[in-house]
């Protein structure tokens, strides 16, 4: 890995159209490392109009400047085996044509990342454009980039491959794959065919000694495909977040030591929120990148901060006389504990988890008389006569559909459902909020319940944790 940075180290302009969202990236473990980081701008100040007496105009309180987000990793490289993975967080940096242009780094950039994927034994690659021919189509027709590798003395050839064919390859070759093209492929096949090709994706690089890019897609994703490039990033130490970040500038970090140093790695993270002498902005960033790392793996990390952050930070029982400070340069180890808690209720077994004390002011305790019911729900999965403006792009995309039913916290809910919807991406939800929104710094409601649907009977205990009262 040196080598690709001593390759990209020099570059200053990698560069993405600001106006394209890029999901961050979770870089953890002892091979992986953050190639690029997305930096940002401090938010504008809002203007308000104060009033003033004469004599203290000119003693008014001056407000603190705005502090920037903290900065996001959006490309890493990692080992697989004997093979290697690079990730880019959106596919904006390899196609688009505003990103191809002879003004930036981008290509220079892509041509050290496919000699590393190359591997150290190889003078020449070849690169592979997907595991479908519509797939290879569609980056060919979408990338200026693409034409420049063509001419490239190190790449011996632009061609596709099929999974069949993957133990066929040499450790010389390339595999590109990205996350919202490979849908046509996807929908042909059974389930289990595409978890079979992955595997063997995995096989090629990680015994072969294959390399393999991964193009992630910052605003529109189908779940199951996702699920497929977790599969295939397992092991890796990189992880693909749901979050989206926009208007942002690139910078490529100088080598793999100053990447895991970083605190856009999680074990640096950890170190800096188990340092109680930390700097505010440095535990900003620290607290910004495990709050990501908890989509990645909420119950291993969350045992981790329970020990790194103390009983204190986890104990949050807003009342609404008395909510949770979620002030955006204050208390950042309790917002990440917060964070922390819902992350791990959402996942957690029903029998290990209880009613959050707080469920009594939201969403409101039942009454003891309350009638319970053994209901059967007929859910119309179709979308017919829906609009396709309200549920994205196609009809792939997830649509919700009540069940009318209220689940009081602190209560097992069991739910039966038929074979054929068993890992067939249906996904159950109990309370519709955000499980991990802080952007508004207002109004912040756990998760209650979230599971996809893998067993035919599933129990799940409904839990209320609420951070901030109305």
């Amino acid at each position: 890995m040196d080598q690709l940075y001593e390759a990209i180290g020099s570059l200053e302009a990698v560069f993405v159209d600001s106006d394209y969202n890029l999901s961050p990236l979770v870089v953890s473990g002892e091979t992986a490392a953050t190639l690029v980081q997305a930096s940002f701008d401090p938010p504008a100040p809002k203007k308000k109009k104060k009033k003033t007496k004469p004599d203290d105009r000119h003693h008014s309180k001056k407000t603190k400047p705005a502090r920037a987000p903290p900065s996001v990793s959006v490309a890493a490289a990692s080992q697989l085996g004997e093979g290697r993975v690079v990730v880019l967080s959106d596919d904006t940096l390899f196609i688009y044509e505003a990103n191809a242009t002879d003004n930036n780094d981008n290509g220079a950039f892509l041509a050290a990342v496919f000699e590393y994927l190359g591997g150290p034994n190889s003078d020449t690659y070849t690169l592979h454009l997907g595991l479908c021919a519509e797939e290879d189509a569609w980056l060919r027709a979408n990338s200026e980039l693409v034409d420049r590798f063509e001419h490239d003395d190190k790449c011996s050839a632009i061609t596709t491959t099929t999974p069949s064919e993957l133990d066929g390859l040499d450790a010389g070759s390339v595999l590109v794959l990205a996350l919202g093209n490979l849908e046509s492929w996807y929908d042909t096949k059974a389930p289990q065919e595409c978890e079979d090709a992955i595997d063997a994706v995995r096989r090629w690089v990680s015994e072969i000694g294959g390399g393999v890019l991964v193009l992630g897609n910052g605003w529109a994703y189908r779940p199951l495909v996702r699920r497929m490039f977790e599969r295939l990033l397992a092991d890796t130490g990189i992880h693909l977040t749901t979050e989206s970040r926009d208007h942002c500038k690139l910078s490529v970090l100088e080598s793999a030591e100053a990447a895991r140093e970083s605190l856009l790695h999680v074990e640096a993270a950890f170190e800096c929120v188990s340092d109680d002498a930390a700097k505010s902005e440095a535990l900003a960033s620290a607290c910004s990148t495990l709050r990501l790392a908890l989509e990645a793996a909420p119950l291993e990390y969350y045992e981790r901060l329970q020990e790194a952050l103390g009983d204190d930070a986890f104990t949050i029982n807003p009342t609404p006389d008395q909510p949770f400070d979620v002030d955006h340069h204050g208390n950042e180890r309790q917002r990440l504990a917060a964070c922390a808690q819902v992350a791990w209720a959402s996942v957690a077994p029903a029998a290990d988890i209880t009613a959050h004390p707080a469920h009594e002011f939201f969403p409101g305790a039942v009454p003891d008389d309350a009638e319970h019911l053994d209901a059967a729900i007929v859910i119309d999965g179709s979308y017919a006569g829906i609009d396709p403006r309200y549920d994205g792009d196609d009809a792939k995309e997830p649509a919700w559909r009540s069940t009318g039913l209220y689940a009081p916290a602190g209560e097992t809910i069991t739910i039966a459902i038929p074979d054929e919807c068993v890992d067939a991406g249906f996904v159950v939800i109990i309370g519709a909020q955000s499980p991990v929104d802080f952007r508004s710094y207002k109004h912040w409601v756990g998760v209650i319940a979230n599971a996809i649907v893998k067993e035919r009977t599933m129990s799940l205990l409904v839990n209320a944790r609420v951070v901030h009262c109305c």
